[in-house]
């Protein structure tokens, strides 16, 4: 939890200067703000709203601290060996982690999560076509499609049913071509 300040911390360019060169550095807030010369914990994010600039700030040395986080991560996986690598996957999946959500915060989102709250689903349908060999009327080896039996999503256009009438073809279903 937070802490209860001797006095209180007030803003100051310098303080906020110290804040974020300690979070580029990957220090948590968390750790920060149990320290007596640091403001309270909930006072942090008071600032990032009350103080002009302070957010921008904070915005840039978190990039830097999800920079620093994966040059950490591969630090720990160069140097694992047979005896470390247990313990090094467990340190480097958590910087990992931990990269993917500061750089998540920075745009304003969920790690794993949608970029805009607002975007558009989007389906993408895949259908398989069949096909068979079969021997044509003079001994060769063909291969043609068998149509589907039903596609209930998909109607046949109106006008391509016509030119099918017209050129004297039946409708799909259950057809081989």
């Amino acid at each position: 939890m937070s802490k209860a300040p001797a006095r209180p911390v007030r803003f100051s360019r310098t303080l906020a200067e110290t804040i974020c060169q300690r979070l580029a550095q990957g220090e948590r807030w968390s750790d920060m703000s149990r320290e007596d010369d640091m403001p309270a914990y909930v006072t942090f994010y008071a600032w990032l709203e009350t103080k002009p600039g302070f957010a921008a700030q904070v915005a840039a040395a978190r990039r830097m601290a999800a920079d620093y986080c994966a040059d950490q991560a591969l630090r720990v996986a160069e140097s694992s060996t047979k005896d470390t690598a247990t313990a090094d996957r467990l340190r480097v999946d958590t910087l990992l982690k931990r990269a993917a959500q500061a750089a998540a915060a920075d745009r304003g989102e969920r790690a794993g999560g949608d970029a805009q709250p607002d975007a558009r689903r989007v389906e993408i349908v895949f259908y398989a076509r069949h096909f068979e060999r079969y021997t044509d009327a003079d001994g060769r080896q063909a291969v043609r499609e068998v149509a589907p039996l039903s596609r209930p999503d998909i109607r046949e256009d109106d006008t391509e049913a016509a030119a099918r009438q017209a050129a004297g073809k039946a409708p799909r279903k259950g057809r081989v071509n």
